[in-house]
């Protein structure tokens, strides 16, 4: 992974950030279990992000093969050294150290998860760090709140893993931290010394060992307690070697033996060895550092499939098998260091090892077991061979007063290696603890004490791990003085000073000195070879492999794959110089200059080295267009193309130099690429657009360029003059990007002119953004929907000559880049003054004009492979951007795959499904423009190693979404890598897009290895004839414009995130109305949509029979008496099945079984959607009429931005907007209610008290429709442009839908409510409609201390958005009060005797399962309590709580008012006092989902602190937090 770098206001990190740190020199990451983790990283000095290495930036590299994408905060940076620096980074979890908590935490019998959320949520953590835990255990965790919260986890005592669990391991992802009783897995991972470890260290800890034991044993005899002891000083360890330093221990055995068992020595002893054997006391405790190369990086892994042995993590069990010691062994991991850029690991650290040294030491074999690693060693690819040299005889050179000195017969092959066994035991067999040398030499020097005896053997080993038998055993005998004759005749003195020696021969096991004068000194292998040499005149010799070092230089010998010697490399005096190995000149690199027999590059960069294009036959003057047109403009096959790209890359193969001006015509087309331009030299070039051309595109970048650029688009006026419209705007050419960081990216180019343009964003990011020294002319252009026009940035130029356009800020400059501009700028609806028209940061240059004027965007939507209807051209391109691949099936484990999409499969590893997301509504709209249309798809293969190298796949695909799926169709075409080709689908997938199929699969049943390929830079075309005239189509996104305001403004009108979801439901239905009956199939409703407002599909008697009373069907006869019939469907019937995410293939309208579903459960919505809304009255039954949608919202009083009231014509909340603005803030999704007078009598439609604010309309915000040019809505309605025209050709029959621009009905909206508030978990609360009322204080969250009149009752305090159940049974009351059905109910924190007041309830009669009948006037008395999820009760059933659901049947949410307090009962439970009940008892767990469902709207009762104080704290409770689990 190439690191990514951040700067530290950045709060997402799923794009590149400031940029990729590709001059990267190294980077590694090291974890420690429950420790470190850190990230260091080696950067030039003068790398293109070495401005962004500062303190607390952010820094993302992957830290392991499975823990990836991980922020690491810049902690230090060195100084530049040899110009390079090192940052040293911190994890991000480690920004938890610098947060303290900010009051106590104590908490008990609590869950390690819960404990750890209690304790962020008391501290100033940031908000986006969480804590999870899989332990189960529950625990006291307390923590003074003077901690930092990273301790407060894992680094002080009675931290989190110091209080849960046995030893938890913690996971760091990002601000993800989870505290798992176990990290890692065993999978049993193989380690093989011959494969793949570098290096190998062990480690053994004495500390703990215990090599003689003194067992005991107490008991009772005749009553007298005694002790037994065996006759021993104790019992040795069979491991035990005479001269070992004893470490003994006292160990009772009493309790080995039964109660009428008396003890015996013999089975104290049995007892003893036993203990030695389960326990291992006696043998050393072992940590490893292994320093290797894992397989799943390795060829043979990817060739051979040795799955098994992949991904070692942290806390991963791993196997260990190592021949130079004779181990064999299973630990955990508990530290890693990840090469980031190499993408493997460096070294791992393991410990706490399952078994013992027991396991490891293998008698008469110190190989690897043969069996456990012969896949291992049967897959070694070496090119070495499987050979071994003769035994080796080894001789004992010279034995010493405390040195023995060995040499032994020696093949220098590199694929062999020597091992030297060493025993004081005569006739011993060598074991890995008797190993004292293993490598590639020939003599050793073994240091031993004075007067011992000892005994060697020595073998060869090969790369195999095949040895040689062991060579003949020689002994050895080092020297002690015994006696003055001894000394005299073979001295041996253990220290001796002496002032001067002389002697003619000096045989020394090992010989220092501080200064040596040596001549004539030569070592030599033990082939006889001179390594070494010192001549006579002191000239230094060394010859070490293939390096040969003398006075003469340094020598490299080059050899082939069979170690043949081919040539040599000498470096002296004179330079560098390459010969054969019969000594002739191939190359030299010397002061006089260079030479080079043969020469093959792959890049040359050399500021004087360029081919010059146009003197080497490119032409100057290249086209493009749709097609090659032949207008006699002189142009030929070569200089034409029909791609921007294909010319920039037939250009460069000529040459990046020109001598004269180049120029580039786009003539015509829609272009849908990425664009480079990059690396040209030269006088100038000029590309010059053409009107109607659009280019869309993600990427779009000059970059060093030395050759004046002049990117111009053909206009004919001016966009900033008085006579400019908007239709000369949109003529434009235009550049659209789907790139939000920018539209048009320069950086090192001395000269950039873009003119001309329509320039549209995605939404954010910079027109044109530029960096080191990218200069830029902006000119004349209309830019939009980005949040700088120019982004200027080290040391770039950045101009903007008279440009219009609507954006949130003029520019950005920083870092000693300065920005100009004209007067006449953009509209900058983020800046209120023109001191903010300007973002200047870190040494930015703004030069000022005097005054500005702004000019707003007259840019509307063009037909586009983004666009959002169809344009008057024969081809229409959509550009899917959205593609992924996913695996599936059997085989071996692979991964999911974002940013292309793909079929079939690699080897025997799992199959892969690809997905292409189509923006349906942008292609249907294009397809119902059509007459006569093909659909095609463009594909290129991608151009890497993934399936074939031929052209062998060919894409089979289905369509498939909203209820449609296509079966698998072959394309045929076949792909080779790299290549494109455009498909043309077959009818059955061209008529399931039109239908409205949301995405393209792919997908291989068979051959799949033969099809395994991916693809990218798809586009769906949309070719044919299109109608003459224009009708209604899809949307565009939400209406813009606008000017900034508050935050709370901004909230208010934010975007409903499912907007798009919304309106396409809507859609499915639009698309059908006109439908007139299938008369080739004789599909049974199949026809469309009429208006009416009686026996729709909500209506309480509807039924499917046509012809009868009640009948869904609306019955049409024209002049000739030819009947038709069509499916009624009004404005509140068509917002409730859009709002419940309805779409028409899944709605009561479709067929007769969809009906009868709908009509047994009229509650029902797509239980799949995630922002599903089901309007209810206050009773819980569907709000039917568009009054009751209405008063639905506003009783949640969630989401409104505009409340007007409809008989004064005061807002009282909010705005729409204005026709001058589009009405902006109505925006895509938003849901629209209307209240109407007839045009006749000026009466209100709906006049009735009842029928909330006089509604009698509603609609749904369709967005920007292009149809009107204008902000616009969906509705269902009795005047409609699609009409259904009778048999007689002259009756006709509106089709029951529309989309028509808001301002025609604007002045009768009075409310307006966004449905995103309802995505979310708590309100505001609501107010009732309907009552007088004083002017009330909220004394608690949702608890207004008022009075006022309601329905003819008096209240003293009004409750708000109540929750309110049913329950039943006869369990009695909590009070002197009794049960009354209808009368009576539960509640809490309020006293016994309290009345209140349920407008809902007045007039509604309850009848219970035993028959009771009872009409309520609305009033409840409260006499009982309960568990708290709910604010009141009802008792409504004599018979059962079950039966009191089927009584009351939906839960209701409304305003409660208490006409008075109890007095002398008692008081019902607080809320605390209830959950303590529920705990006590074992039920509170059941009652999670009702409580959550309680405090989505942030409850009500459990704010009233009027009369008790229990819940004061309750948010902060172990309750609270169970509950909220």
């Amino acid at each position: 992974m190439i690191p990514r770098i951040y700067d530290n206001s950045f709060t997402t990190y799923e794009s590149n950030g400031l940029g990729l740190l590709v001059d990267t020199i190294s980077c590694q990451v090291e974890e420690e279990s429950n420790g470190d983790f850190e990230l260091t990283l080696v950067y030039p000095s003068d790398g293109s992000f070495f401005y962004a290495l500062k303190q607390d930036n952010l820094i993302k590299a992957d830290a392991s093969d499975s823990l990836k994408g991980q922020l690491f905060r810049i902690d230090t940076i060195s100084k530049p050294l040899n110009g390079q620096v090192t940052v040293y980074a911190k994890h991000i979890s480690f920004d938890l150290a610098k947060n303290s908590l900010n009051e106590d935490v104590n908490e008990k019998n609590i869950k390690c998860e819960n404990a750890g959320k209690h304790m962020l949520q008391k501290s100033d953590a940031d908000s986006r760090f969480s804590i999870e835990s899989n332990i189960e255990m529950l625990g006291n965790y307390s923590m003074d709140r003077k901690t930092d919260c990273l301790s407060a986890i894992a680094g002080t005592k009675g931290s989190l893993i110091d209080t849960f669990g046995n030893g938890p391991k913690l996971l760091r992802d990002n601000f993800a931290i989870s505290v798992l009783t176990r990290r890692g897995k065993d999978d049993n991972t193989l380690i093989a010394y011959k494969k793949n470890i570098t290096g190998f260290t062990l480690e053994e800890d004495y500390t703990e060992i215990i090599n003689i034991i003194k067992p005991y044993a107490t008991y009772t005899e005749d009553e007298v307690e005694k002790t037994l002891y065996i006759d021993e000083i104790g019992v040795k360890s069979s491991r035990y070697i005479e001269g070992d330093i004893v470490k003994s221990q006292w160990i009772d055995f009493s309790d080995k033996f039964d109660e009428d068992e008396t003890p015996t020595k013999e089975k104290l002893k049995n007892l003893t060895e036993k203990y030695f054997n389960d326990n291992s006391c006696d043998l050393p405790k072992m940590t490893y550092k292994i320093e290797f190369q894992p397989l799943s990086q390795t060829e043979e892994y990817k060739e051979d499939g040795l799955y098994e042995l992949e991904h070692i993590g942290m806390d991963d069990s791993v196997y260990i098998v190592n021949s130079k010691y004779g181990i064999r062994d299973q630990a955990r991991v508990i530290k890693t260091t990840y090469n980031v850029l190499a993408e493997k690991y460096i070294s791992i650290e393991l410990g706490d090892p399952k078994t013992t040294l027991g396991s490891i030491i293998k008698s008469n074999d110190d190989t690897v077991t043969k069996d456990e690693v012969k896949e291992i060693i049967k897959n070694n690819k070496k090119d070495y061979p499987n050979t071994l040299p003769a035994i080796p005889v080894i001789t004992i050179d010279r034995a010493g007063f405390k040195t023995v000195s060995l040499s032994w017969e020696y093949d220098n092959k590199p694929y062999y290696s020597y091992e030297v066994y060493a025993s004081q035991e005569q006739g011993f067999t060598p074991n890995a603890f008797d190993l004292i040398f293993k490598g590639q030499a020939s003599t050793f020097l073994h240091e031993v004490e004075c007067a011992q005896t000892w005994y060697y053997k020595v073998r060869a080993v090969n790369t195999y791990g095949n040895a040689t038998d062991f060579s003949e055993e020689v002994s050895a005998t080092t020297t002690k003085i015994s006696d003055a004759a001894e000394y005299f005749q073979e001295a041996a003195i253990e220290s001796a000073l002496i002032g001067s020696l002389n002697a003619d021969v000096i045989n020394a096991g090992k010989l220092k000195g501080t200064y040596i004068d040596a001549r004539n000194l030569s070592v030599t292998d033990g082939n006889g070879n001179v390594t070494f040499s010192v001549s006579s005149d002191a000239i230094v010799r060394m010859i070490q492999g293939l390096i040969d070092i003398s006075d003469e230089g340094i020598r490299i010998n080059l050899i082939d794959s069979e170690n043949k010697i081919l040539g040599y490399v000498l470096y002296d005096g004179q330079g560098v110089q390459i010969f054969t190995q019969a000594d002739e000149s191939i190359s030299h690199l010397t002061r006089e200059g260079s030479y080079i027999d043969n020469l093959v590059v792959k890049h040359i960069k050399c500021s004087e080295l360029f081919k010059v294009a146009n003197l080497c036959g490119c032409s100057l003057n290249w086209y493009i267009a749709d097609k090659a047109t032949g207008d006699g403009t002189g142009r030929d096959e070569e200089n034409k193309a029909n791609s921007l790209k294909d010319v920039l890359r037939t250009i460069r193969n000529y040459g990046l130099k020109f001598t004269d001006v180049l120029n580039i015509y786009v003539e015509s087309g829609i272009f849908d690429e990425q664009i480079v331009i990059q690396d040209f030299e030269g006088t100038q070039i000029n590309i010059i657009v053409s009107e109607g051309v659009i280019i869309n595109t993600d990427k779009f970048v000059i970059e060093d360029c030395g050759a004046r650029l002049n990117i111009k688009a053909e206009t004919s006026k001016k966009c900033t003059a008085t006579d400019i419209t908007a239709d000369d705007i949109n003529k434009r050419a235009l550049i659209k990007t789907s790139n939000s960081d920018y539209a048009i990216l320069a950086s090192n180019s001395n000269y950039i002119k873009i003119s001309g343009f329509r320039i549209r964003g995605a939404g954010g990011g910079s027109c044109v953004r530029t960096y080191e020294k990218g200069n830029v002319i902006l000119e004349d252009c209309d830019i939009s929907n980005f949040d700088y026009g120019m982004y200027a940035n080290q040391f770039s130029m950045c101009c903007m000559n008279g440009c219009r356009g609507n954006i949130k800020q003029l520019a950005y400059t920083a870092n000693l880049a300065p920005f100009s501009s004209t007067s006449n700028i953009p509209k900058c609806t983020e800046a209120s003054t023109n001191d903010e028209l300007v973002d200047v940061r870190q040494s930015g240059q703004w030069i000022k004009e005097n005054s500005y004027t702004q000019n707003d965007t007259l840019y509307r939507e063009t037909s586009t492979s983004t666009g959002d209807t169809p344009s008057t051209n024969i081809t229409d391109n959509f550009i899917i951007n959205n593609l992924y691949t996913k695996v599936e099936g059997s085989g071996k484990s692979n991964t999911n795959r974002n940013g292309y999409t793909g079929q079939g499969r690699f080897k025997t590893y799992q199959a892969h499904r690809g997905y292409m997301i189509l923006p349906s509504a942008q292609i249907i709209a294009s397809i119902q423009a059509k007459k006569n249309y093909e659909v095609k798809l463009s594909m290129t293969r991608l151009n890497t190693e993934h399936g074939y190298n031929s052209k062998t796949p060919h894409p089979i695909i289905r369509a498939v979404g909203s209820g449609i799926e296509t079966d698998y169709w072959d394309c045929g075409i076949k792909f080779a890598r790299g290549e494109t080709n455009v498909i043309t689908l077959p009818d059955s997938i061209k008529n399931a897009i039109a239908e409205g199929a949301t995405q393209l699969e792919l997908w291989a049943e068979t051959e799949q290895e033969k099809q395994y390929s991916f693809y990218n830079n798809i586009s769906l075309i949309v070719e044919g004839q299109n109608k003459t005239g224009s009708s209604e189509s899809s949307g565009g996104g939400s209406s813009g414009g606008g000017s900034g305001g508050s935050s709370e403004e901004t909230d208010l009108y934010s975007d409903f995130t499912y907007a798009d979801e919304l309106v396409e439901t809507a859609m499915t239905y639009y698309r059908v109305c006109d439908e007139e009956f299938d008369q080739v199939n004789k599909t049974p409703w199949s026809q469309g949509f009429t208006y009416r407002s009686s026996n729709t599909v909500m209506s309480g008697n509807c039924v499917a029979e046509q012809d009868v009373t009640n009948s869904l069907w609306v019955a049409k006869t024209d002049t000739k008496g030819n009947t038709r019939h069509y499916k009624a469907i009004d404005c509140s019937t068509g917002v409730n099945m859009w709002l419940r995410h309805i779409i028409y293939e899944k709605s009561p309208y479709k067929n007769e079984t969809l009906f009868n579903a709908f009509r047994a459960n009229i509650l029902q919505k797509n239980d799949e959607s995630k922002w599903a809304i089901v309007p209810t009255r206050s009773d819980g039954k569907a709000a039917r009429y568009a009054y009751e949608i209405c008063n639905y919202f506003y009783r949640m009083n969630k989401g409104i931005t505009y409340l007007k009231d409809p008989d004064t014509g005061k807002v009282i909340k909010g705005s729409i907007g204005t026709e001058a603005d589009n009405y902006s803030k109505i925006k895509k999704g938003y849901i629209v209610f209307h209240a109407k007078k007839d045009a006749t009598t000026g009466e209100w439609k709906r006049p009735k008290a009842t029928e909330f604010m006089h509604v009698s309309h509603t609609a749904i915000c369709y967005g920007q429709s292009n149809t009107y040019n204008a902000n616009s809505i969906i509705e269902s309605t009795n005047v409609t442009t699609k009409k259904h025209t009778m048999k007689d050709g002259v009756t006709t029959l509106n089709a029951g839908m529309r989309i028509d621009k808001i301002s025609k009905y604007a002045d009768d909206i009075v409310m307006v409510v966004n449905p995103e508030a309802f995505l979310n978990s708590s309100s505001s609360g609501g107010s009732s409609g309907g009552s007088t009322e004083t002017t009330g204080k909220e004394e608690y969250t949702n608890c207004f201390n008022m009075s006022g009149t309601i329905n003819g009752h008096n209240y003293i305090y009004k409750l708000q958005n109540c929750k309110i159940t049913g329950y039943g049974g006869d369990s009695g009351s909590a009070c002197n009060i009794p049960l009354s059905l209808a009368k009576t109910c539960g509640s809490f924190n309020l006293p016994y005797g309290t009345k209140v007041y349920i407008a809902s309830m007045d007039g509604r009669t309850i009848t219970d399962g035993n028959g009771k009948s009872v009409k309520s006037d609305g009033v409840f008395t409260i006499n009982d309590t309960g568990v708290g999820c709910t604010d009141f009760d009802l008792y409504v059933s004599t018979k059962s709580d079950s039966d009191a659901e089927k009584v009351f049947k939906s839960t209701l949410r409304e305003d409660v008012y208490i006409l008075s307090y109890g007095s002398g009962y008692g008081y019902a439970w607080s809320y605390t006092q209830s959950y303590a009940w529920a705990s006590n008892n074992g039920t509170l767990s059941a009652y999670k989902a009702a409580f959550k469902d309680y405090i989505k709207y942030n409850g009500t009762l459990i704010n009233f602190l009027k009369f008790k104080n229990n819940d004061a704290n309750i948010r902060s409770s172990t309750y609270w937090s169970i509950l909220n689990s």
